[in-house]
This record gives structure tokens, C-alpha cells and sequence, in this order.
């Protein structure tokens, strides 16, 4: 046989021509090599393969080393980190993973408002049982089948999430909405004897949505009355979830509160109080900040002080705290809710809140002045926009 050769990069590398007698090799030498090779040696594919075969040959060991010079890709951000850190957090804090199905049946709509004529509501063509034949507009049916399977054999106490996704039409298309969603039921923790047992409930709700909110967004959340679903969603226990970010901005992020017992009616569900909680993961993602950056930090220890003030029945607690923020002024750390009272020698339609206010500098030391003029700053607006006095 005649030997010839072909560059291959730059090098050149023997042959072995007219290998197949009845092929005619292709014109250019780097498709003469790959069509030469053997029909036995399947891994040598494409011309990479066939440098590789040479360098084995050759010896590795007699070939200089050198880094690539190409550009190396840009950072990108795993994008199931954040779901798995959402995981990671949640079963910390002691709650149970879900897997439920993603089609539900006519039935469980219309028990939560979607009835058969409802147009968004994304059907299948060919569903296997009527059961499954709709996309999940919500969580909560299934969540509840979870809850009454569990009750069957005597565990009704039930802390789970689940991250998947809803359905429904928008604008003619089909739209995809991933949801955190929340189900608690049952005793707030497992019996112990020198614990008093209280049963889950919305707080327990609000305090896992805020953890997750300050360790992954660094924002607060508040809530706002919203109009729950007719014979869905229990009345006064139902509110939309705010997250205020460090500038002010706020946006709607979902909803929690407690389900209507004619739902639970309807599902066979024994205990009296099931809290719920969907959250959507797509208006989550974007308060999550690419970079974590630390503020100045205090060189004193921060004040404290307590108010207690008397303001209207019906007035919500989040309404107050926020117009002692707005007009804390800009030492005020954090403002919590440690007490609210009804009773002698307040009237019937009111009520006390008390609220303990944390003032941090990072400029110096506070002084006493200071601190007594934003409280005094803080009851002049409670008086002014809501009517609020000092409880004596």
C-alpha cells in the first residue's frame, strides 16, 4: 500500500491510502481521514477522535501542555438553586415534601369557583379518567386528599409543601405559573409533656413565608385584607402577601390564610382548621437579588422601647405598623407586635396593641433625645391618621 499523508491542524499525520479498494475518498484531507477509518472502530467518529487516536499513539506523555485560549463562558446562576434552597429550608423547619397530581378533575374546580363554562381553564383532549382531565388551577384539592388519606391512618397532623406548577389560559396561550404552596393541619408541634399543644394556624403560616423571605430575599413581608373566594377561603382569616423591599417597593407575591369548613365539608376533612398558602414562585424569584450586600453595621448595642396604643376594633395591626415605620424616622430598626388586648377598662369596639421598637445608629451613639423625639414623632401620626391613642 502507498503511505500519504493529510494536515490535520496544523500537523501532519500518515495515512494508510486505498484502505477500501471500492470507496473513493472524499477531495478534502480532513473528510479523506474520518473515511478511512475501520467500519470496526465505531468510537472514531469525527475528526476529534481521530487526533485523540494519534496523541494515544504518539504517547501522551510527549505532547507540551496548553490552556485553552478560548473565552471561558460568563457566570450564569443555577436556576434550581433557589428551589432547592426553598427545600432545603422548608424541611428544616420540620415540614414534609408533596408530589401531587398535576391534573385534577371538573369536580374539584367548581368546589373552588371554576365552574364548567370557565374559559380559562386549560381541559385535555384525552384524559384517561375524568378525575385528571383538568389542569390544577390551585393546590388546595389535592392537598386536602393528602390530609384525609393521613387522618385515615391516625396522623393528622400535618405540616407539607410542594413546589409545582398551575395552569390556566391567558390571552389565548396556555400559561405556566410555578407556586409554593402550604398545607398545615393539626397540632403545631408533636405532643411532649412539658409543652402546651396548640393547633397550627394562620401565624404559623405568616412565620414560615417570613423566614423564607429574610434568609433568600432580605425583605419584609406584610399583609393586606383582600375578598376571599365564596366557600374557598374562611372570612377576616385570609390575606394577600406583600413583600416591601428595602426601597419601598412592594409587590403581591400571594396568598395565605385558612380554608372555608364547607370545603373541608366537602372533602371529608375531619379537623375544623387547615391553613393554606400559595405562593408565586416567578414574582419570588425576581426580589431575589444577584449579590447579597451588607450595610454598615452598628458599633453600639441598639434601644428598645414599648408602646401600647388604643385604636379602633376593626383596625388591622399591619396598618399600624406601618405608619409607625413611616414615621419612625430613619434609626428605626424594626418594629414588632408582642401584645394585643381587649377588654376593662377599654371600650367594646377597641382594642390595644404593643408594639416594642428597636432604634440601631451606625453613624454614633443615640441619644435619649433622639429616641424620645421619634417616639413622640411616632404617636402625634397614630393620633393624627387613625385616631390612636396611648394606652395609660
Amino acid at each position: 500500500m502507498m503511505r500519504t499523508e493529510a494536515a490535520v491542524l496544523g500537523d501532519t499525520i500518515p495515512v494508510i491510502a486505498g484502505h477500501d479498494p471500492l470507496h473513493v475518498a472524499p477531495a478534502g484531507p480532513r473528510e479523506a481521514i474520518v473515511a478511512l477509518v475501520p467500519g470496526h472502530r465505531r468510537d472514531l467518529a469525527i475528526e476529534a477522535d481521530i487526533i485523540e487516536e494519534v496523541a494515544r499513539l504518539h504517547g501522551y506523555e510527549m505532547l507540551t501542555g496548553q490552556l485553552p485560549d478560548t473565552t471561558m463562558p460568563r457566570y450564569r446562576r443555577d436556576p434550581q438553586l433557589l428551589l432547592e434552597s426553598l427545600r432545603a429550608m422548608l424541611a428544616g423547619a420540620g415540614l414534609s415534601e408533596l408530589i401531587t397530581h398535576g391534573l385534577i378533575g371538573p369536580e374539584d374546580h367548581a368546589r373552588l369557583g371554576f365552574g364548567a363554562n370557565d374559559t380559562t381553564t386549560v381541559r385535555t383532549a384525552n384524559p384517561v379518567t375524568v378525575d385528571h382531565s383538568e389542569l390544577r388551577r390551585s393546590m388546595v384539592p389535592e392537598h386536602l386528599r393528602v390530609l384525609v388519606e393521613n387522618e385515615r391512618q391516625r396522623t393528622p397532623d400535618i405540616h407539607a409543601f410542594e413546589i409545582g406548577a398551575l395552569h390556566q389560559w391567558r390571552d389565548g396561550e396556555a400559561v405556566e405559573q410555578q407556586v409554593l404552596g402550604l398545607i398545615l393541619a393539626g397540632r403545631e408541634r408533636p405532643v411532649t409533656h412539658d409543652r402546651p399543644q396548640a393547633p397550627a394556624d394562620v401565624a404559623m403560616a405568616k412565620g414560615l413565608l417570613e423566614q423564607l423571605s429574610a434568609r433568600l430575599v432580605w425583605c419584609r413581608l406584610v399583609y393586606q385584607p383582600l375578598t376571599p373566594r365564596d366557600g374557598v377561603e374562611h372570612p377576616g382569616r385570609t390575606a394577600a402577601v406583600v413583600a416591601v423591599a428595602p426601597n419601598g417597593d412592594s409587590t403581591v407575591i400571594g396568598r395565605v390564610g385558612e380554608l372555608h369548613p364547607h370545603l373541608l365539608e366537602q372533602y371529608d376533612v375531619r379537623t375544623g382548621h387547615v391553613v393554606f398558602a400559595e405562593i408565586h414562585l416567578d414574582a419570588f424569584k425576581r426580589l431575589v437579588p444577584e449579590r447579597h450586600r451588607v450595610g454598615k453595621l452598628e458599633h453600639l448595642p441598639g434601644i428598645e422601647r414599648d408602646i401600647a396604643v388604643v385604636v379602633a376594633a376593626g383596625r388591622g395591626a399591619g396598618e399600624v405598623e406601618a405608619l409607625i415605620r413611616e414615621s419612625g424616622g430613619p434609626d428605626l430598626h424594626t418594629v414588632t407586635l408582642f401584645d394585643q388586648y381587649r377588654g376593662a377598662p377599654l371600650g367594646g369596639d377597641e382594642k390595644s396593641l404593643a408594639y416594642r421598637l428597636r432604634f440601631e445608629s451606625v453613624d454614633g451613639a443615640l441619644s435619649e433625645q433622639t429616641i424620645e423625639s421619634a417616639v413622640e414623632r411616632i404617636v402625634v401620626v397614630l393620633k393624627e391618621r387613625l385616631g390612636a391613642r396611648l394606652r395609660a
